[in-house]
């Protein structure tokens, strides 16, 4: 599932806590840049609300195919991934099929 939604992530969450308890939601990547600063809503409270159905934050390299372990939003840019499991989604990325951009392969 991908959220961006310029500062309601807080409120989309809310609405889908169903969703993001089902076992078969793996990943979500979600825009946290602090628009949310506006509306009233702190980011560290979606944190919360990711970590406690279960989620962990990672950023992903996709050059390498890696996953990267977090402590909360990603700082170097505004999507963060959330999944729950990771090796599930390692997977998933390692038996995709490469791409070539400017002939190179990744």
């Amino acid at each position: 599932m991908k959220i961006d939604v310029e500062g309601f992530e807080t409120a989309v969450l809310r609405g889908a806590e169903k969703t993001l308890a089902d076992p078969t939601m793996n990943s979500v990547i979600m825009e946290l840049n602090g628009s949310g600063d506006r509306y009233g809503f702190d980011e560290s409270a979606i944190l919360e609300l990711m970590f406690d159905v279960g989620f962990r934050s990672y950023s992903y390299e996709p050059f390498s195919r890696t996953f990267k372990d977090l402590e909360g939003k990603n700082l170097e840019c505004g999507n963060t991934l959330f999944i729950k499991d990771r090796k599930y989604a390692e997977e998933r990325v390692h038996s995709a099929s490469k791409i070539t951009l400017n002939g190179v392969s990744f």
